[in-house]
């Protein structure tokens, strides 16, 4: 296996820290001032990114500061742009997996999404 930077997606990235078992509490995902190196849990990377775990893992990890991802924080996401592939690549890996029901609100986000022109 290459470097956790390899050509892989972002949700497989999140895989690879959990199967290397890299220690989650260094890890800084969040861009919003004020909040860097935490993670604040509820800009639009740190939702990703919270989704991504629950559906490697089956969790959200304590390294953001708001934990909770329910439907709304998901449909709060904005699949425009660069946004967009980030979530339908989050939305195939759980797919393949059987996991789709895992993030609230993942399957609506991408149903509402899918047939829009960017």
């Amino acid at each position: 296996m290459g470097s956790v930077g390899d050509d892989v997606s972002r949700t497989e990235k999140v895989a690879a820290i959990v199967e290397r078992e890299i220690d989650s509490s260094a890890l800084s995902f969040c861009r919003q001032a004020g909040w860097m190196p935490d993670n604040c849990g509820v800009c639009a990377k740190c939702i990703r990114t919270k989704a991504m775990f629950l559906v490697v893992t089956g969790a959200v990890p304590d390294i953001f500061a708001n934990k909770s991802l329910d439907k709304g924080l998901m449909q709060s996401l904005s699949v425009k742009g660069h946004e967009r592939p980030h979530i339908f690549d989050l939305y195939f890996y759980a797919k393949e997996r059987g996991l789709l029901n895992t993030v609230p609100g993942l399957l609506e986000l991408v149903d509402h999404y899918r047939g829009i022109e960017f």
